[in-house]
């Protein structure tokens, strides 16, 4: 009776361990691809100060490929996109930022810019409107 119940025991202890495990591997994976992708976002970085804006862009596309839950990439992806005239991939670029930081209202503000000169007017209204919606009680002023 005493082996079965040991069994169980050593079975259920081997699962908790190995789960253990896995979750700090898992840990250090993560701070590993973190501090990879911050070494490419500062040598993007050196390339837009190096003004090889469409160099930076293509790493800053790897990037968000490698991370792609990271907000300030896809806003200076969107920046760099805006500042080669690239309207629709500044606009896909924010619109991807808002997913992963909703409720960001500088995204928002900037969708309704972009949206507002392709005289989308619909588009702008609904960035403009989640701006405000997503904008602390505190943030908002009456008009």
């Amino acid at each position: 009776m005493t082996c079965p119940k040991l069994s169980f025991f050593l079975v259920v202890l081997m699962l908790i361990t190995l789960g253990t495990f896995i979750a700090e591997l898992d840990a250090q994976d993560t701070e590993t691809n973190r501090t990879i992708v911050q070494e490419f976002v500062e040598m993007a970085e050196e390339l837009v100060e190096q003004e090889k804006i469409e160099e930076a862009i293509e790493l800053y596309e790897r990037i968000v490929k490698a991370a792609p839950d990271d907000f300030e990439s896809y806003i200076k992806l969107a920046t760099l996109y805006e500042t080669e005239g690239n309207e629709a991939a500044a606009i896909e670029n924010y619109k991807k930022a808002s997913v992963y930081k909703h409720g960001n209202k500088k995204v928002y503000l900037r969708l309704a810019e972009h949206f507002f000169l392709n005289e989308d007017m619909a588009a702008a209204e609904n960035a403009l409107k989640n701006g405000i919606q997503y904008t602390e009680e505190w943030e908002q002023r009456p008009i």
